[in-house]
């Protein structure tokens, strides 16, 4: 080889292309199920955010998206992009270091080892590669969780952030901090859409990712109809469904209506594949902070899932919302339409929905429709409140009884009279849980609690799911016998009874003679903003209004007896 030759091999050419098309000619995947190598056509939302990020009058690039997007494989090509064409220290961010480690081992090194153009760039040396560092000159990679020791000290000039909306506050501005101020530092952030409030003027108040996304210009991955031509965003209001049939029947014949001249589309790959070919980020707003970009599609646009997928998301989760239930449409506003979760609403409570008396049910008379009737007993230091209600299998009820009583076996008794089963007889053991333990040891009741959490992960023949409900476990009462245990996640079932309290679903009733003590304790708490003086972050939680709100924990109760006995669907 001439000195020339050597000289030669050793300078960096810079290639003309657009990173999306040095990937196509360069990248080879290995997470990928669709192709071994990268193909823009694919995925081409991720071309202009990928050429964002290598501008230079850039300096944050943000964009939320829907599951399934592609967002791991646009961090991989654009990793190796970087690292051949405009090399420098790099961190590389996940939820956890687990998790990125586990993405870096089976995606991002095999990936970068199988790219010809840096073959000669990575090195061999012995312990040159990490579980979470791949050391070499000008281009290092560091990778972490978000977490404060990972996302301190290290000066970086590229920086990548995965799931930013599950990053714990402060994190963020962590990352940013990293750039030290250099001129040519680029952040990018993607991931799912997290939560949101509005403050006066409608300014936004919501998680760091939320409000990074905020900040930037906003672009929205929009399509040309077929039809008319009109530039228009994909809407989930434009799927047009059968108001009558089964749930996944009316999904199945969903069509896509233009927003412009009404033509219906059919749900097909060709039609899907029609929409994105004339599909481009279209810009809605003009940046708060300049060389910010924020770009949002939804899943919509993904043009290999049927329209129908997420018709049936959409038609579960607004069936869950009307009983009373917000999770399933707050996880498909976030994953699907990649929409932030607004839960400060606030909730209307209409007058109470009275009906029939309580001597219609003294003998333990069932109502038409009748599956399930709850005892549910809230403790206090030499009392008990006592609620019973009946539910139907559509999830509407009606509370039949209500009332203060001094001792477990006069709630026995009232128990055998309404016939209430006693496997189906929950009692809160919060308070004075070894006393609660050895009631539902004689008698053969549940005990209850709620915890702080938002949710239970359960493992399961599908996988791994998320319930609002614990597994029953077994806990030994001070009398030696063992009884069953039941947790909740109390804020989200609240969030059900304010909703079936507010008339917005089901049916929820009460006999007009339930009581006073029921009505006036029922409105006791009410859900207000506040801002976290640890984290300095906007949240929600119920406060209690009233001395008393007996009735609305037996309340409470009653929704997570329904939820054990799966009255609510699934």
């Amino acid at each position: 080889m001439t000195l020339a030759e050597v000289y030669s091999s050793a300078v960096q050419f810079r290639s003309d292309l657009e990173p999306a098309e040095w990937a196509r000619r360069h990248v080879r995947l290995y997470r990928s199920t669709d192709s071994q190598f990268y193909r823009p056509e694919y995925t081409p939302w991720l071309s202009e955010p990928m050429r964002e990020m290598r501008d230079n009058r850039n300096r944050e690039i943000c964009f939320t998206g829907p599951v399934g997007l592609g967002k791991s494989t646009m961090m991989e090509a654009l990793t190796a992009n970087i690292i051949a064409e405009d090399p420098g220290p790099m961190l590389i961010t996940g939820q956890t270091d687990d998790d990125i480690q586990d993405w870096a081992e089976t995606g991002l090194w095999p990936t970068l080892k199988a790219c010809d153009p840096l073959k000669s760039k990575l090195p061999t040396a012995r312990g040159t590669w990490r579980k979470r560092e791949l050391i070499m000159p000008r281009s290092p990679i560091h990778l972490t969780g978000a977490n404060m020791s990972g996302l301190q000290s290290k000066s970086e000039r590229w920086c990548l952030g995965d799931e930013a909306w599950l990053w714990k506050p402060g994190m963020i501005e962590e990352m940013r901090s990293r750039l030290h101020r250099r001129w040519n530092g680029r952040i990018l952030l993607v991931g799912q859409a997290g939560f949101v409030q509005f403050g006066e003027d409608d300014e936004i108040v919501g998680d760091d990712f939320t409000l990074a996304h905020d900040q930037g210009e906003q672009r929205e991955w929009s399509f040309a109809c077929p039809q008319c031509g009109e530039l228009q965003p994909y809407l989930i209001e434009q799927l047009s469904m059968p108001e009558e049939g089964a749930v996944a029947e009316r999904a199945l014949a969903a069509v896509y209506e233009c927003r412009e001249c009404a033509t219906p589309f059919a749900d097909s790959a060709e039609s899907r594949r029609a929409f994105v070919n004339s599909s481009r980020f279209v810009k809605t707003r003009d940046a708060i902070l300049p060389g910010h970009i924020s770009f949002h599609m939804n899943a919509l646009a993904l043009w290999r899932s049927p329209w129908a997928d997420t018709a049936l998301g959409h038609l579960q989760s607004q069936a869950a919302f009307a009983q009373g239930r917000s999770l399933p449409l707050q996880q498909f506003s976030q994953k699907q339409l990649a929409e932030p979760w607004d839960d400060s609403q606030t909730i209307e409570r209409p007058d109470l929905d009275l009906e029939g008396e309580r001597k219609d049910f003294a003998g333990g008379e069932q109502i038409e429709g009748e599956a399930f009737r709850f005892m549910t007993v809230d403790v206090g230091r030499d009392h008990y409140w006592v609620g019973v209600r009946i539910w139907r299998a559509d999830a509407s009820s009606v509370a039949i009884h209500y009332s203060k009583v001094s001792t477990e076996d006069t709630v026995e008794r009232l128990r055998e009279k309404l016939q209430v089963k006693p496997n189906h007889t929950y009692i809160d053991s919060g308070y004075d849980a070894g006393r609660v333990y050895d009631i539902c040891a004689r008698f053969g009741w549940v005990a209850i609690k709620g915890d702080g959490v938002s949710s239970y992960r359960i493992k399961t023949k599908r996988g791994t799911v998320e319930k609002l409900i614990s597994r029953p476990t077994r806990v030994q009462a001070p009398c030696g016998t063992g009884v069953h245990l039941v947790h909740f996640a109390v804020n989200p079932l609240k969030d059900i009874l304010a909703r079936l309290r507010s008339g917005e679903g089901v049916k929820w009733q009460a006999v007009t003679d339930i009581g006073e003590d029921w009505s006036a304790q029922l409105d006791s708490e009410e859900k207000e903003e506040f801002l976290n003086p640890t984290t300095n972050q906007a949240s929600t939680r119920y406060v209690k209004k009233k001395k008393h709100n007996h009735s609305w924990d037996v309340e409470v109760y009653q929704v997570a007896a329904a939820l054990i006995w799966r009255v609510f669907a699934e």
